[in-house]
Protein backbone atom coordinates (compact mmCIF):
# COMPACT_ATOMS: atom_id res chain seq x y z
CA UNK A 1 0.00 0.00 0.00
CA UNK A 2 1.41 3.25 -0.95
CA UNK A 3 0.84 6.55 1.10
CA UNK A 4 2.34 9.66 1.13
CA UNK A 5 4.11 9.41 4.74
CA UNK A 6 4.45 6.57 7.00
CA UNK A 7 4.07 7.10 11.22
CA UNK A 8 6.09 4.80 12.82
CA UNK A 9 4.66 5.14 16.68
CA UNK A 10 1.60 6.73 18.10
CA UNK A 11 2.56 7.82 21.18
CA UNK A 12 1.60 12.03 21.51
CA UNK A 13 4.06 13.24 19.12
CA UNK A 14 3.64 10.19 16.48
CA UNK A 15 -0.03 10.77 16.39
CA UNK A 16 0.21 14.74 16.41
CA UNK A 17 2.61 14.68 13.49
CA UNK A 18 0.03 11.91 11.87
CA UNK A 19 -2.54 14.63 12.44
CA UNK A 20 -0.78 17.45 11.28
CA UNK A 21 0.29 15.74 7.80
CA UNK A 22 -3.48 14.33 7.45
CA UNK A 23 -5.11 17.57 7.87
CA UNK A 24 -2.96 19.00 5.08
CA UNK A 25 -4.41 16.52 2.78
CA UNK A 26 -1.23 14.08 3.35
CA UNK A 27 -2.18 10.30 2.58
CA UNK A 28 -0.96 9.28 6.25
CA UNK A 29 -0.37 5.70 7.54
CA UNK A 30 0.51 5.15 11.29
CA UNK A 31 2.11 1.66 12.43
CA UNK A 32 2.32 1.48 16.33
CA UNK A 33 1.80 -1.41 19.17
CA UNK A 34 1.13 -0.79 22.71
CA UNK A 35 1.13 2.02 25.15
CA UNK A 36 3.21 1.69 28.01
CA UNK A 37 1.56 1.59 31.28
CA UNK A 38 1.29 4.64 33.28
CA UNK A 39 0.24 7.93 34.54
CA UNK A 40 1.13 11.43 32.98
CA UNK A 41 0.80 14.55 35.19
CA UNK A 42 -0.11 17.20 32.54
CA UNK A 43 0.78 20.97 32.36
CA UNK A 44 -1.33 23.76 31.61
CA UNK A 45 0.66 24.02 28.39
CA UNK A 46 0.14 20.43 27.96
CA UNK A 47 -3.63 21.14 27.78
CA UNK A 48 -3.79 24.06 25.06
CA UNK A 49 -1.33 22.28 22.68
CA UNK A 50 -3.64 19.24 22.76
CA UNK A 51 -6.74 21.73 22.23
CA UNK A 52 -4.42 22.79 19.33
CA UNK A 53 -5.06 19.55 18.07
CA UNK A 54 -8.77 19.34 18.26
CA UNK A 55 -8.93 17.73 21.61
CA UNK A 56 -11.20 18.38 24.30
CA UNK A 57 -8.76 17.51 27.67
CA UNK A 58 -12.49 16.44 29.38
CA UNK A 59 -12.92 13.74 26.88
CA UNK A 60 -9.58 12.09 28.24
CA UNK A 61 -10.85 9.45 30.97
CA UNK A 62 -12.10 11.94 33.46
CA UNK A 63 -9.15 14.02 33.79
CA UNK A 64 -9.38 16.53 36.48
CA UNK A 65 -7.54 18.72 37.74
CA UNK A 66 -5.33 17.10 40.82
CA UNK A 67 -3.20 19.91 43.58
CA UNK A 68 0.47 19.20 43.89
CA UNK A 69 2.20 19.39 47.01
CA UNK A 70 5.76 18.11 47.44
CA UNK A 71 8.90 19.86 48.81
CA UNK A 72 12.37 20.54 46.90
CA UNK A 73 15.89 21.22 48.23
CA UNK A 74 18.05 20.75 51.22
CA UNK A 75 15.73 23.83 53.10
CA UNK A 76 12.58 21.60 52.28
CA UNK A 77 11.11 24.18 49.88
CA UNK A 78 7.47 24.09 49.58
CA UNK A 79 6.43 22.84 45.93
CA UNK A 80 2.92 23.73 44.87
CA UNK A 81 0.90 23.84 42.02
CA UNK A 82 -2.02 22.26 39.74
CA UNK A 83 -1.33 19.33 37.35
CA UNK A 84 -3.95 17.45 35.39
CA UNK A 85 -3.58 13.52 35.28
CA UNK A 86 -4.21 11.53 32.42
CA UNK A 87 -3.19 7.77 31.68
CA UNK A 88 -1.04 7.42 28.94
CA UNK A 89 -2.82 4.91 27.28
CA UNK A 90 -5.82 6.89 27.38
CA UNK A 91 -3.74 10.18 26.36
CA UNK A 92 -1.73 8.15 23.21
CA UNK A 93 -5.46 6.84 21.95
CA UNK A 94 -7.13 10.18 22.07
CA UNK A 95 -4.13 11.94 20.22
CA UNK A 96 -3.98 8.72 17.51
CA UNK A 97 -7.89 8.94 16.85
CA UNK A 98 -7.67 12.78 16.78
CA UNK A 99 -5.51 11.42 13.47
CA UNK A 100 -7.46 8.74 12.10
CA UNK A 101 -10.37 11.31 12.47
CA UNK A 102 -8.85 13.96 9.84
CA UNK A 103 -8.21 10.73 7.71
CA UNK A 104 -4.99 8.89 8.90
CA UNK A 105 -5.00 5.08 8.53
CA UNK A 106 -4.15 3.18 11.61
CA UNK A 107 -2.03 -0.05 11.24
CA UNK A 108 -1.53 -2.06 14.76
CA UNK A 109 1.88 -4.04 15.12
CA UNK A 110 5.21 -3.35 14.31
CA UNK A 111 7.66 -2.34 11.39
CA UNK A 112 10.10 -5.15 11.50
CA UNK A 113 11.70 -3.89 8.48
CA UNK A 114 12.46 -0.49 6.33
CA UNK A 115 14.81 -0.46 2.96
CA UNK A 116 15.12 2.22 0.50
CA UNK A 117 13.41 1.38 -2.58
CA UNK A 118 14.59 4.68 -4.96
CA UNK A 119 12.54 7.17 -3.92
CA UNK A 120 10.08 5.63 -1.60
CA UNK A 121 10.82 4.12 2.02
CA UNK A 122 9.25 0.44 2.19
CA UNK A 123 8.43 -0.98 5.48
CA UNK A 124 7.05 -4.77 6.12
CA UNK A 125 5.13 -4.96 9.41
CA UNK A 126 5.31 -8.27 11.79
CA UNK A 127 2.01 -9.31 9.86
CA UNK A 128 3.31 -9.50 6.67
CA UNK A 129 1.49 -5.65 5.23
CA UNK A 130 3.97 -3.76 3.39
CA UNK A 131 3.59 0.09 3.50
CA UNK A 132 5.16 2.34 1.13
CA UNK A 133 5.67 6.02 0.94
CA UNK A 134 8.65 8.78 0.07
CA UNK A 135 8.31 10.05 3.69
CA UNK A 136 8.75 8.57 7.20
CA UNK A 137 8.24 9.82 10.62
CA UNK A 138 9.64 7.53 13.39
CA UNK A 139 8.35 8.30 16.72
CA UNK A 140 9.39 4.83 18.61
CA UNK A 141 10.77 6.53 21.77
CA UNK A 142 14.43 6.53 23.42
CA UNK A 143 16.66 4.55 20.95
CA UNK A 144 19.55 5.16 18.35
CA UNK A 145 22.86 7.08 18.45
CA UNK A 146 22.59 10.09 21.70
CA UNK A 147 23.82 12.95 23.77
CA UNK A 148 22.27 11.32 26.72
CA UNK A 149 22.79 12.79 30.52
CA UNK A 150 23.60 11.01 33.23
CA UNK A 151 21.61 7.10 33.00
CA UNK A 152 18.74 6.89 35.40
CA UNK A 153 15.35 4.64 35.54
CA UNK A 154 11.93 5.37 36.42
CA UNK A 155 10.24 2.55 38.30
CA UNK A 156 6.47 3.07 38.31
CA UNK A 157 3.55 0.91 39.70
CA UNK A 158 -0.51 1.29 40.03
CA UNK A 159 -1.89 0.54 43.59
CA UNK A 160 -5.55 0.49 44.33
CA UNK A 161 -7.04 2.21 47.43
CA UNK A 162 -9.38 0.58 49.88
CA UNK A 163 -12.22 3.25 49.08
CA UNK A 164 -12.32 6.17 46.97
CA UNK A 165 -10.06 9.22 48.00
CA UNK A 166 -12.02 12.86 48.37
CA UNK A 167 -9.85 14.32 45.98
CA UNK A 168 -6.83 14.02 43.02
CA UNK A 169 -3.65 15.36 44.22
CA UNK A 170 0.12 14.48 43.56
CA UNK A 171 3.40 14.82 45.51
CA UNK A 172 6.99 14.81 45.05
CA UNK A 173 9.83 14.68 47.13
CA UNK A 174 13.38 13.67 47.19
CA UNK A 175 15.86 10.83 48.93
CA UNK A 176 18.62 9.86 49.36
CA UNK A 177 19.06 7.33 46.60
CA UNK A 178 16.55 9.58 43.94
CA UNK A 179 12.81 11.29 43.93
CA UNK A 180 9.59 10.26 44.13
CA UNK A 181 6.56 11.19 42.50
CA UNK A 182 2.92 9.83 43.33
CA UNK A 183 -0.28 10.67 41.77
CA UNK A 184 -4.03 9.64 43.09
CA UNK A 185 -7.22 9.73 42.05
CA UNK A 186 -10.84 7.99 43.07
CA UNK A 187 -9.00 4.73 44.14
CA UNK A 188 -6.19 4.59 41.77
CA UNK A 189 -2.38 5.57 43.27
CA UNK A 190 0.26 5.73 40.58
CA UNK A 191 4.05 5.45 42.60
CA UNK A 192 7.21 6.50 39.92
CA UNK A 193 10.75 6.47 41.80
CA UNK A 194 13.50 7.93 39.56
CA UNK A 195 16.84 6.61 40.56
CA UNK A 196 20.50 5.21 39.28
CA UNK A 197 20.24 1.65 37.45
CA UNK A 198 21.83 -0.71 39.94
CA UNK A 199 21.45 -4.31 40.59
CA UNK A 200 19.56 -6.31 42.86
CA UNK A 201 15.24 -6.31 43.17
CA UNK A 202 13.93 -3.57 42.11
CA UNK A 203 11.41 -3.71 44.30
CA UNK A 204 14.24 -2.73 47.14
CA UNK A 205 14.63 1.26 45.95
CA UNK A 206 10.67 1.73 46.06
CA UNK A 207 10.79 0.79 49.73
CA UNK A 208 13.80 3.15 50.24
CA UNK A 209 11.91 5.94 49.37
CA UNK A 210 9.27 5.01 51.17
CA UNK A 211 11.60 4.27 53.96
CA UNK A 212 12.82 7.97 54.06
CA UNK A 213 9.48 10.07 53.40
CA UNK A 214 6.28 8.91 55.49
CA UNK A 215 3.82 10.39 53.76
CA UNK A 216 4.87 8.06 50.31
CA UNK A 217 4.77 5.35 53.06
CA UNK A 218 1.34 6.07 54.19
CA UNK A 219 0.20 5.99 50.51
CA UNK A 220 1.69 2.42 49.99
CA UNK A 221 0.40 1.75 53.19
CA UNK A 222 -3.57 1.98 52.22
CA UNK A 223 -3.15 0.20 48.92
CA UNK A 224 -2.27 -2.88 47.80
CA UNK A 225 -0.54 -3.43 43.85
CA UNK A 226 -2.77 -3.40 40.86
CA UNK A 227 -0.08 -4.16 38.49
CA UNK A 228 3.70 -5.38 37.84
CA UNK A 229 6.39 -2.67 38.89
CA UNK A 230 7.24 -1.42 35.38
CA UNK A 231 11.36 -0.21 34.59
CA UNK A 232 11.73 2.17 31.96
CA UNK A 233 14.92 4.71 31.24
CA UNK A 234 14.32 7.64 32.10
CA UNK A 235 17.71 9.88 30.86
CA UNK A 236 17.90 13.00 29.28
CA UNK A 237 18.86 12.28 25.31
CA UNK A 238 19.71 14.53 22.35
CA UNK A 239 19.15 11.79 19.26
CA UNK A 240 21.85 12.35 17.05
CA UNK A 241 20.69 13.46 13.64
CA UNK A 242 20.65 10.84 10.96
CA UNK A 243 21.37 11.78 7.36
CA UNK A 244 18.77 9.33 5.53
CA UNK A 245 16.51 10.98 3.05
CA UNK A 246 13.28 11.42 3.80
CA UNK A 247 13.23 9.99 6.85
CA UNK A 248 12.45 12.44 10.05
CA UNK A 249 12.28 11.92 13.82
CA UNK A 250 10.19 13.09 16.84
CA UNK A 251 9.40 12.43 20.61
CA UNK A 252 11.54 11.01 22.53
CA UNK A 253 13.02 9.59 19.43
CA UNK A 254 14.30 12.98 18.51
CA UNK A 255 15.10 14.49 22.34
CA UNK A 256 13.79 13.37 25.91
CA UNK A 257 14.01 15.82 29.04
CA UNK A 258 14.94 14.49 32.78
CA UNK A 259 10.56 13.91 33.69
CA UNK A 260 11.21 15.92 37.05
CA UNK A 261 11.38 18.70 34.07
CA UNK A 262 6.98 17.68 33.73
CA UNK A 263 6.95 18.80 30.59
CA UNK A 264 7.78 15.63 28.78
CA UNK A 265 4.01 15.93 26.61
CA UNK A 266 4.20 19.36 26.19
CA UNK A 267 7.50 19.07 24.20
CA UNK A 268 6.55 15.96 22.22
CA UNK A 269 3.72 18.11 20.79
CA UNK A 270 5.65 20.89 20.28
CA UNK A 271 8.25 19.23 18.79
CA UNK A 272 5.89 17.38 16.56
CA UNK A 273 4.28 20.68 15.29
CA UNK A 274 7.79 21.27 14.42
CA UNK A 275 8.62 18.39 12.29
CA UNK A 276 5.40 18.55 10.44
CA UNK A 277 5.91 22.44 9.49
CA UNK A 278 9.35 21.25 7.70
CA UNK A 279 7.83 17.96 6.50
CA UNK A 280 5.28 20.21 4.84
CA UNK A 281 7.38 22.62 3.62
CA UNK A 282 9.81 20.21 1.90
CA UNK A 283 6.67 19.08 -0.03
CA UNK A 284 5.99 22.47 -1.35
CA UNK A 285 9.60 22.89 -2.54
CA UNK A 286 11.43 23.67 0.58
CA UNK A 287 15.46 22.36 1.02
CA UNK A 288 15.47 19.54 2.72
CA UNK A 289 18.58 19.79 4.42
CA UNK A 290 18.05 23.65 5.30
CA UNK A 291 14.40 21.93 7.12
CA UNK A 292 16.33 19.22 8.95
CA UNK A 293 18.91 22.21 10.00
CA UNK A 294 15.78 24.12 11.20
CA UNK A 295 13.98 20.73 13.05
CA UNK A 296 17.90 20.17 14.59
CA UNK A 297 18.38 23.46 16.00
CA UNK A 298 15.01 23.21 17.95
CA UNK A 299 15.71 20.11 19.40
CA UNK A 300 19.03 21.23 20.84
CA UNK A 301 17.72 24.19 22.23
CA UNK A 302 15.72 22.94 23.68
CA UNK A 303 17.91 19.86 25.23
CA UNK A 304 20.50 22.64 26.12
CA UNK A 305 17.61 24.40 28.20
CA UNK A 306 16.59 20.84 29.86
CA UNK A 307 20.15 19.98 30.64
CA UNK A 308 20.54 23.98 32.58
CA UNK A 309 17.55 23.55 34.40
CA UNK A 310 18.15 19.83 35.28
CA UNK A 311 21.89 21.24 37.08
CA UNK A 312 20.19 23.44 39.16
CA UNK A 313 17.53 21.45 40.08
CA UNK A 314 20.05 18.34 41.37
CA UNK A 315 22.20 20.60 42.54
CA UNK A 316 19.67 21.90 45.24
CA UNK A 317 19.86 18.48 46.91
CA UNK A 318 23.35 18.26 46.69
CA UNK A 319 23.29 17.84 51.15
CA UNK A 320 20.70 14.54 50.64
CA UNK A 321 23.10 12.09 49.23
CA UNK A 322 25.45 10.86 46.97
CA UNK A 323 22.98 10.30 44.22
CA UNK A 324 21.92 13.99 44.38
CA UNK A 325 25.66 14.90 43.60
CA UNK A 326 26.70 12.59 41.23
CA UNK A 327 23.68 13.35 38.76
CA UNK A 328 24.23 16.96 39.25
CA UNK A 329 27.82 16.75 38.02
CA UNK A 330 27.31 15.03 35.32
CA UNK A 331 24.24 17.07 34.27
CA UNK A 332 26.61 19.89 34.74
CA UNK A 333 29.48 18.78 32.52
CA UNK A 334 26.60 18.42 29.68
CA UNK A 335 25.66 21.50 30.59
CA UNK A 336 29.26 22.81 29.93
CA UNK A 337 29.48 21.53 26.59
CA UNK A 338 26.22 22.52 25.53
CA UNK A 339 26.91 26.15 26.12
CA UNK A 340 28.31 28.38 23.86
CA UNK A 341 29.68 31.82 25.11
CA UNK A 342 30.46 34.43 21.98
CA UNK A 343 27.48 36.42 20.63
CA UNK A 344 27.86 36.03 16.92
CA UNK A 345 26.03 36.26 13.66
CA UNK A 346 24.80 32.78 11.73
CA UNK A 347 23.32 31.94 8.41
CA UNK A 348 20.57 30.01 10.31
CA UNK A 349 17.30 28.57 9.26
CA UNK A 350 13.99 30.54 10.08
CA UNK A 351 10.59 30.11 10.15
CA UNK A 352 8.91 32.67 7.82
CA UNK A 353 4.96 32.24 7.14
CA UNK A 354 4.81 28.63 7.50
CA UNK A 355 7.85 28.13 5.42
CA UNK A 356 11.60 27.80 6.27
CA UNK A 357 14.24 29.91 4.75
CA UNK A 358 17.81 30.89 4.93
CA UNK A 359 18.90 33.90 7.25
CA UNK A 360 20.81 35.79 9.33
CA UNK A 361 20.51 35.61 13.16
CA UNK A 362 22.03 36.46 16.09
CA UNK A 363 23.04 33.40 18.68
CA UNK A 364 23.88 34.38 22.32
CA UNK A 365 23.96 32.10 25.29
CA UNK A 366 20.17 33.00 26.22
CA UNK A 367 19.14 31.75 22.47
CA UNK A 368 21.16 29.18 21.13
CA UNK A 369 18.80 28.86 17.53
CA UNK A 370 19.69 32.52 16.93
CA UNK A 371 17.31 35.38 16.69
CA UNK A 372 16.07 36.65 13.55
CA UNK A 373 13.90 39.59 13.95
CA UNK A 374 12.69 41.95 16.28
CA UNK A 375 9.68 43.41 15.65
CA UNK A 376 9.96 43.18 12.10
CA UNK A 377 13.60 44.47 11.91
CA UNK A 378 16.60 41.95 11.35
CA UNK A 379 18.87 41.95 14.08
CA UNK A 380 21.27 41.17 12.86
CA UNK A 381 21.68 43.23 10.00
CA UNK A 382 20.59 45.98 12.85
CA UNK A 383 24.22 44.93 15.08
CA UNK A 384 25.93 45.58 11.28
CA UNK A 385 25.22 48.90 10.84
CA UNK A 386 25.92 49.52 14.28
CA UNK A 387 29.16 47.62 13.96
CA UNK A 388 30.08 49.63 10.93
CA UNK A 389 28.83 53.73 12.89
CA UNK A 390 28.38 53.11 16.49
CA UNK A 391 27.06 56.54 16.35
CA UNK A 392 24.57 55.77 13.95
CA UNK A 393 20.94 57.21 14.81
CA UNK A 394 18.21 55.65 15.23
CA UNK A 395 16.23 57.93 12.05
CA UNK A 396 19.19 56.75 10.07
CA UNK A 397 18.97 53.37 11.06
CA UNK A 398 14.89 53.30 10.30
CA UNK A 399 15.81 54.94 7.17
CA UNK A 400 18.60 52.05 5.77
CA UNK A 401 16.48 49.29 7.22
CA UNK A 402 13.39 50.38 6.00
CA UNK A 403 11.57 50.55 9.38
CA UNK A 404 9.98 52.77 11.12
CA UNK A 405 11.77 54.65 14.22
CA UNK A 406 9.61 52.63 17.02
CA UNK A 407 10.91 49.58 15.84
CA UNK A 408 14.47 50.21 15.71
CA UNK A 409 13.97 51.56 19.37
CA UNK A 410 12.55 47.63 20.10
CA UNK A 411 15.31 45.71 18.05
CA UNK A 412 17.92 48.00 19.65
CA UNK A 413 16.79 47.14 23.29
CA UNK A 414 16.97 43.86 22.36
CA UNK A 415 20.50 44.29 21.27
CA UNK A 416 21.34 45.72 24.32
CA UNK A 417 19.73 43.19 26.64
CA UNK A 418 21.59 40.49 25.36
CA UNK A 419 24.67 42.02 25.54
CA UNK A 420 25.22 42.32 22.12
CA UNK A 421 26.00 45.76 21.73
CA UNK A 422 26.75 48.71 24.89
CA UNK A 423 23.81 50.30 26.42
Amino acid sequence: MTFDAVIIGAGPAGSAVASALASSGARVAVVAGRTAAGVEGLSERSLVQLKYLGIDPAELGGIGAARRVGTWGADARPVKGVEWLVDRSVLAEAVRSRAELLGARYFPGTVTRSARNAATWRHRLVDGTELEAPVVVEARGRRGPEVAGPRLVALGQRRRFAAAQAAAGTAIRPFSGGWAWWAWRRDELWVQVVTLPRSGPIANRVRQAGAELPDLADALSQTSPAGALLARPAHARLGVAEDRPGWWVTGDKAMALDPMSGQGVYEALVGAKVVATAVTGVAAGDDEALARQFVAERYRATFGRGVRAATGLYAENGSIGDFWRTVGRAYGKLCDVQDETAARVERRPVLDGGRIRAEDVVVTPRHPRGVWQVAGVSVAKLMGCLHRDARLSIESAALELDRPPGDIVQALRWLQEAGVVAG
